[in-house]
């Protein structure tokens, strides 16, 4: 990195618009990559009244990256934003500014952190696709910002992996997605199917009934729809296909009858899956279904449709109007039938304001003069409903997103990247001020600003009503809900890294025993002689939030009728011992048993129908008996083993301390890849390759709709070759003189990145590190007292746990993860 000075800032700032689908996507392929079971098609709404504007910073520093959305910082830890930035990054280039003297090679990015700001103008999960306008200037500020080559089609590819409608807000006009045939999702991307120019006489009303976040996330909906509803499943295999080639017909030839109907129709039947879906998911409401009914009504009465209506994830509905003329008639009937609670009109009908003046509606008294429909039946006046919708937005058809030139438009401050003091403290002044408003803005001298600043005043009830004040829900935080993240009780947005804390003393614990007759003899450390019991009651509290008390039954009933099975080496063994010896005290003696099939064995509560089974599988891949008896470890081959874990819902996998054995302890002669017989190889590039065996067979045998997948790291080792000792540690240790993160847990991390399976990694190796105290130590074996004065022949085991102990916190944050 060149420059003159390590303290500059590079920024950009963005401006995209959100889209509207009349052609749905809903449900997806793959919930990794967002792909969808089917193409879509969408108009591009106006940006000057439905945004997102973000600008993204770089410096050298920058400490972590960070964002601030809607005034407030929000964490970045979600998965899908994770994407996003990682595919940006990859795809970087070099980057000059002569004028700041400012030189970042293609290489630098990887070591640069990013600051971002972004706001929209309008509600936030509700219904309006703010993550699609979100996550499209996200991709498209960051592909400026790093001087990405691609286009806006491969753009939209990245953009789709943080929103699946992203992608379509990286063009104008009328867009269509086209969902792909590939695994990797490459070619399901966005393509502009005509400019906003190609059919300007449409004008689109938005009823917002309600701004409020909508109480089933699109991301939650859609797995529920794709695995309950069949309606879907034909939709998306014969409806849709004749649908998408109807529309884009209907849109090259501006045929509103056609696409009046093909919008209507689309949209209910959108509504219909989710109505199928079990449970049922109710995005409409009683005012959605009342302007469907006027809408119809009106279009009934004439000869030819004058409004289309769609409804996306939410009750606000989409207007589509023919003409100007239809629109001006549309406005009429929608304030006779919903007239606002008070005389403010200005902030009742926001956006473009002409229409309702060419409506003839200058002032509430105008409103309350409007007669009734014509299509009204004998004239007979209709119920009002005053109050029922919030406000409404009069838009067109628009263009795509653009770079702001002007910096007073930037969010974040060009010295230091940091927020605006207006965007940080003031909402007020930072929405009034909104990049949206305008593209083009004159330098302006003081009385002239002045007086602009006076007008914007005026307006500004009406601007202020695009976002509802309690709305902070972050669309990053949205639409990565369920994306390898825990949330806490207390909070339902903010994630917890359960990884990162401290471990406390609490006289409540154990929650169990040592007479659990399910514990191996090797751990049961009081019975065999360990004098002290202080290491039973350490509880794992992690930074910012709390792993909840493990609840037997509770877990029994998320358990219910399924299968959880832990795979791996007696590590993990030592981990289901754990986790039956906590559940099995609230089941009748008859209503358990434990049975045993070959390499596994199962412990059933027979009344939740559930079992929680152990497999023996250490080193995941297959080892394997060759020719004069010698071991052979197949880096390839996997199936012998990975026949046992179909059908399981949960899978809780470990695998690394085998892998780092040496010498006698070794379990293997030499490896073997394909036909190949390798005698030396690093162990971590056959850990690599094993691990990698595993994600490949993951990925192409598993359903993440059905089975949930873990993958537990590595549990840390406190023998004398590695610096440590376990041998009489009564205490946790308090810190670290420096924190060493183990080659397998690097290993594991990478292979887990390159899935498409959405493999959640429960990090227990910096807790489990702490313990030196947890181990059994000599007391592994029942030993009398003459023994331990004498000292003499013991062999500390300081690699497996004693029970009750640490695993019990390892599946306390188990049951949390789950």
């Amino acid at each position: 990195m060149a420059s003159q000075s390590q303290n500059w800032v590079h920024m950009v700032t963005a401006q995209t618009p959100t889209n509207i689908a009349v052609i749905k996507y809903w449900g997806k392929r793959d919930e990794t990559l967002i792909l969808p079971v089917n193409d879509s098609i969408s108009v591009t709404l106006d940006p000057n009244h439905l945004c997102t504007t973000t600008t993204v910073a770089v410096s050298p520093g920058f400490q972590q990256d960070r964002m601030w959305l809607n005034g407030k910082e929000i964490s970045l830890s979600g998965g899908r934003f994770q994407n996003c930035l990682r595919e940006i990054r990859a795809r970087a280039c070099d980057v000059e500014d002569k004028k700041k003297g400012i030189t970042i090679t293609k290489e630098d990015w990887g070591k640069l952190h990013v600051h971002i700001a972004s706001y929209n103008n309008f509600p936030t999960a509700a219904g309006l696709a703010s993550s699609a306008a979100g996550f499209a200037c996200l991709a498209y500020a960051l592909g400026k910002l790093m001087n990405v080559k691609e286009d806006e089609s491969q753009l939209s590819a990245i953009a789709r992996q943080g929103s699946g409608s992203a992608c379509r807000s990286l063009f104008g006009g009328f867009v269509k997605w086209t969902m792909g045939k590939e695994d990797n999702g490459s070619d399901s991307r966005a393509v502009q199917l005509a400019d906003e120019k190609h059919w300007d006489d449409l004008v689109i009303l938005i009823a917002v009934v309600s701004s409020r976040q909508k109480e089933t996330s699109s991301t939650s909906g859609m797995r529920e729809s794709i695995e309950t509803s069949l309606l879907l499943q034909h939709r998306a295999k014969e409806i849709v296909p004749k649908r998408i080639l109807q529309m884009e017909e209907a849109i090259r030839n501006r045929d509103y009858a056609s696409f009046s109907q093909l919008t209507c129709a689309d949209s209910n039947q959108f509504h219909a899956v989710c109505l199928d879906t079990r449970p049922p998911i109710f995005y409409m409401n009683d005012t959605s279904h009342r302007i469907i009914s006027i809408v119809e009504k009106w279009n009934h009465s004439e000869e030819a449709p004058q409004v289309a209506y769609t409804f996306d994830a939410g009750p606000n509905a989409v207007l589509i109007a023919r003409n100007r003329k239809a629109a001006t008639l549309l406005i009429q009937r929608l304030l006779y039938y919903f007239p606002p609670n008070s005389d403010d009109l200005n902030s009742y009908i926001i956006g473009d304001k002409s229409i309702a003046k060419d409506a003839g509606i200058n002032g509430i008294q105008d409103v309350e003069a409007l007669p009734p429909p014509p299509e009204i039946k004998d004239k007979i006046p209709s119920q009002k409903y005053k109050g029922d919708v919030n406000y409404f937005i009069c838009t067109r058809p628009g263009r795509g997103p653009v770079l702001l030139s002007d910096s007073s438009q930037a969010l974040l401050n060009d010295e230091n990247g940091l927020p605006k003091p207006s965007l940080l403290w003031d909402h007020t002044i930072h929405i009034m001020l909104s990049p949206c408003a305008s593209m083009a803005k004159p330098k302006l001298h003081l009385l002239t600003f002045l007086f602009f600043y006076s007008i914007l005043l005026s307006l500004f009830h009406c601007t202020f009503s695009l976002i509802n004040p309690e709305d902070e829900t972050s669309w990053i935080a949205m639409e990565s809900e369920d994306i390898n993240m825990v949330q806490t009780r207390r909070d339902s947005w903010k994630k917890c890294d359960f990884s990162v804390g401290k471990w406390v003393f609490d006289q409540s614990y154990p929650l169990y025993d040592f007479n659990c007759p399910y514990l191996s003899t090797a751990v049961t450390c009081q019975k065999n002689g360990r004098p002290d019991s202080d290491y039973e009651k350490w509880k794992w509290k992690p930074n910012g939030c709390s792993i909840p008390r493990f609840d037997a039954l509770g877990f029994l009933g998320k358990m219910r009728g399924k299968r959880i099975m832990l795979v791996g080496d007696s590590i993990m063994r030592n981990q289901w011992e754990s986790l039956v010896c906590l559940v099995q005290g609230v089941i009748p003696t008859d209503r358990k048993r434990v049975t045993y099939n070959g390499p596994s064995m199962a412990f059933h509560a027979m009344d939740f129908e559930t079992s929680i089974e152990f497999f023996w599988a250490p080193l995941l891949v297959e080892l394997k008996k060759g020719s004069g008896n010698k071991r052979i470890l197949h880096l390839d081959l996997i199936e012998e083993n990975a026949r046992y874990w179909k059908g399981v819902d949960i899978l809780v996998f470990d695998s690394a301390h085998w892998w780092t054995h040496s010498g006698q302890t070794r379990s293997w002669d030499y490896y073997m890849e394909g036909n190949s017989i390798i005698t030396n190889m690093n162990p971590m590039v056959a850990y690599q390759k094993g691990l990698s065996t595993w994600a490949r067979w993951v990925d192409l045998n598993l359903d993440p709709r059905r089975t949930r997948v873990i993958f537990r790291s590595m549990s840390p080792r406190h023998n004398s070759q590695n610096g440590w000792k376990c041998y009489k540690q009564r205490q946790p240790l308090q810190f670290f003189s420096h924190l060493h993160v183990p080659e397998p847990l690097v290993v594991l991390e990478g292979v887990l990145k390159r899935m498409r399976f959405p493999v959640y990694l429960q990090d227990i190796t910096t807790m489990t590190a702490f313990r030196r105290d947890g181990h059994p130590s000599v007391y592994s074996r029942a030993m009398s007292e003459e023994m331990q004065k004498a000292g003499t022949g013991l062999s500390p085991d300081c690699s497996h746990w004693c029970l009750p102990g640490v695993p019990d916190s390892w599946n306390e944050m188990l049951s949390a993860l789950l």
